[in-house]
This record gives C-alpha cells, sequence and structure tokens, in this order.
C-alpha cells in the first residue's frame, strides 16, 4: 500500500499549530482579559476576533512553508481543506494582509508558480495493481476486545464479591460487545476489495465505479466515512475498522474510477 507520511505529518503539525492552536489561544485569552476586565462579554468578544487573526497568519504561515516539502501541493492543500487546517487557496494578491515578511510573499509566488505546472489529478499516476484488498484494522479490533473484556471481568468479580446485581449486569453487558469486536476480528469478509469494475464491501455489496460519483470524505461523529452518491443515492462508508488512511482510500477510488475513462 502507498504510504502518505510525508502529509499526515504537515497535517498534524498544522492542526496543531493552527486548528487546536486557534483554540487554545480563544480560551486562554479568554480566561485572561476575564481577569483583568471582569466581563465574560467583552472576554469571549476580544477572544474570539484574537483567535481569528491567529488563525489566518498561522494557517497562511503553515501552507507557505509546507507545500514546498510535497511532491504534488494540489494533494496538500486537498487534505489542509478537509482537516479545516486552511480555509481556502489564496492568490498571492489577496495574502498581502496576512504575510508576516517579504520574503513569505515571494515564497508563495514561486509555490504559485508550481502548481501551475503540478496535475490536479495527482491520483492518476499512482502506481498500484488491478485489484488491492484493504483488510481490517485488527489492532484496534484487538484492543476494543481487551478493553470490554477487562471492564466485564471487573464488573462480574466485584458484583459476585460485593453481591450487587447491578454491577453483574454490567459485566454481562459489556461482555456481549467483547464477543462482538471478537466476531469481527474472525470474520474473513470483513475487507474492502477494489478492482477495475467497482469496490466489493465486506463480501456483500459491490458498488461500481460507473455508478459512483461526488466522492469525499466526511467526518462522522465517531470515524470519518467515504461518502458518494450511488444510483442518485447518498452512500457513507464508515472507514472505522479498515487499515487504511481515510485519504488513501479516496485516491485509490479516484484512481480506478480515472482508468475506467481510458
Amino acid at each position: 500500500m502507498f504510504k502518505l507520511k510525508k502529509i499526515e505529518k504537515l497535517i498534524l503539525v498544522g492542526r496543531i499549530m493552527v486548528f487546536y492552536g486557534s483554540i487554545f489561544l480563544f480560551i486562554s485569552l479568554s480566561i485572561l482579559i476575564n481577569l483583568m476586565l471582569d466581563n465574560w462579554v467583552i472576554s469571549i468578544l476580544i477572544s474570539f476576533f484574537g483567535a481569528i487573526i491567529y488563525y489566518l497568519l498561522s494557517s497562511t504561515y503553515w501552507i507557505v512553508n509546507s507545500i514546498e516539502k510535497v511532491v504534488n501541493g494540489h494533494e496538500l492543500i486537498e487534505h489542509g481543506l478537509f482537516y479545516g487546517v486552511i480555509i481556502k487557496v489564496y492568490k498571492s494578491d489577496q495574502l498581502n494582509l496576512l504575510f508576516l515578511t517579504n520574503e513569505l510573499r515571494d515564497k508563495w509566488e514561486l509555490v504559485e508558480k508550481n502548481l501551475q505546472n503540478q496535475p490536479k489529478e495527482y491520483y492518476k499516476n499512482l502506481e498500484v495493481g488491478d485489484r488491492v484488498v484493504i483488510y481490517p484494522n485488527l489492532k484496534l479490533i484487538y484492543f476494543l476486545v481487551l478493553i470490554f473484556l477487562s471492564i466485564s471481568i471487573t464488573g462480574i468479580y466485584f458484583g459476585i464479591h460485593e453481591k450487587k446485581n447491578l454491577l453483574i449486569f454490567l459485566g454481562v453487558f459489556f461482555l456481549f460487545f467483547g464477543f462482538f469486536f471478537l466476531n469481527l476480528k474472525t470474520n474473513k469478509n470483513l475487507k474492502l476489495i477494489l478492482d477495475n469494475d467497482g469496490i466489493m464491501v465486506d463480501g456483500e455489496v459491490k458498488y461500481l465505479w460507473a455508478k459512483i460519483s461526488n466522492e469525499k470524505l466526511k467526518i462522522l461523529s465517531k470515524s470519518i466515512c467515504l461518502n458518494f452518491d450511488y444510483n442518485n443515492k447518498q452512500t457513507n462508508l464508515d472507514l472505522e475498522f479498515y487499515n487504511i488512511k481515510p485519504f488513501q482510500l479516496l485516491i485509490l477510488v479516484k484512481h480506478f474510477k480515472s482508468k475506467q475513462i481510458h
């Protein structure tokens, strides 16, 4: 399977510096200003605008210094937009107020020229076979089995020892969850198969490339899913238990779809 390690590291740095940094700054400023002014409304308003300014400045700094470290800048931009590290792709004349130095402005002008020579459809150059199999993420499943079985055994033990039926009931309840995830581990059909025809999900449903459109990643409450239209009906494919990064799967889907056009 191909790797996205450099992009993933850059995105992680960006999320910490830009996204979480803005949240931390907002909370810290709110508390500090309120201690000085004793007015939460004014504190929150000042902190909010301060966090926005920080977000724009740090986001600009991050994209300018990160995009030159990857082979294709369009790929990094797509990741950055999805994870909220940047909010749009600016042009150099729109960023005059956001650059801290002339050096950064000159860097971005050079980046813009390089982006024009880089293919936006970067996934077409991906080198994979005609069939890709994605197996379950056994580390995650083993971890969940261990957690639920530990809670179950502890609950049953103390329930019997303390003669508390509620603890025994909760222990048995969590035991079912443990066996559920254990069953996932032994389920040989839990896998994704991508080939030139489409994508097979857990040996049950096959979605044909010709009928798939508008594929994109979507953040759900507990995980990230692959969202696409199939026969004009929206479909979500939950990626939580598969051993693949969300953008890896999205790139594979785009790659196989692009092969059908030629």
